[in-house]
């Protein structure tokens, strides 16, 4: 649910309103040529009034998306440097394997997601 204060407000009016709807609720702040907004997550602002987004679900699913590439990236970068360190040091996990073989298992497998997401 959306809230609302119009134009023309005191400086009070407008720190309330965001204290209030912002700091307390969680609710987004737009401001307006000629009002100031309140928020949800799913709604927009069209033509003065708030609506809900059409796109809103398509909107999250391509966040989460970027989120999960950037994620599998940073990832790919340690594992990197863990790479070079087997590769200078050697040395065997606990099972005996290979500390580079475990690596570029999960390199292969990181690899493998972020190919299916772009």
């Amino acid at each position: 649910m959306s809230y609302k204060l119009e134009k023309p407000f005191t400086q009070k009016e407008y720190a309330d309103f965001i204290v209030k709807y912002n700091h307390k609720m969680n609710l987004r702040i737009e401001e307006t040529i000629t009002d100031l907004f309140a928020l949800e997550d799913n709604e927009i602002i069209q033509d003065g009034t708030t609506i809900e987004n059409p796109n809103y679900e398509e909107e999250i699913k391509e966040k989460n998306k970027n989120l999960r590439i950037e994620e599998i990236k940073f990832k790919l970068s340690e594992l990197d440097l863990k790479t070079i360190r087997a590769l200078r040091e050697g040395g065997f996990s606990e099972s005996g394997k290979p500390y580079l073989e475990i690596y570029q298992n999960e390199i292969d497998e990181l690899r493998n997601e972020l190919q299916k997401l772009t």
